[in-house]
């Protein structure tokens, strides 16, 4: 499974579905529309604030959107707490540690350090830590609580 190309091939479907080209998204966001390009390549990054306004945008999950669910959405979405304020009590309830995070997965020390600081995660991250505390993307962010 790859979160990146998952997400890029659903973002194109549901900017073709709506009668959306990157202009027409990237004024609704604001932004310039090379980013919005970006995003439909399968080996872009996004930040976790973009991802969560697409899905709100598309009002459809998280999940959906980098096609790890089939579900358009099945939950009412709450607003995002701050992202390392949330981390700490999903990984209470999964019974895991940031130590565990370190050392079974992919994600350095310093991306914690770095979200700390108020660095926003990248959709990348977010999958494996997801896939790690084995909760969903919407989950892992706080929109599905």
């Amino acid at each position: 499974m790859n979160i990146l190309a998952d997400f890029a091939e659903r973002l194109s479907e549901l900017m073709k579905e709506n009668d959306l080209n990157a202009e027409k998204l990237a004024k609704v966001f604001g932004i310039d529309p090379t980013v919005v390009r970006r995003w439909c390549l399968p080996h872009k990054d996004a930040y976790i604030s973009s991802i969560v306004k697409l899905a709100d945008y598309f009002n459809c999950s998280i999940d959906y959107l980098c096609k790890r669910s089939d579900v358009f959405l099945d939950y009412a979405p709450k607003e995002c707490p701050p992202f390392m304020e949330w981390l700490p009590v999903v990984l209470k309830e999964q019974e895991k540690t940031t130590y565990q995070v370190f050392t079974q997965t992919r994600i350095k020390s310093s991306y914690f350090t770095s979200w700390r600081q108020g660095s926003e995660p990248l959709i990348s991250s977010l999958g494996v830590l997801a896939d790690f505390l084995d909760v969903s993307l919407d989950y892992l962010v706080g929109r599905d609580r």
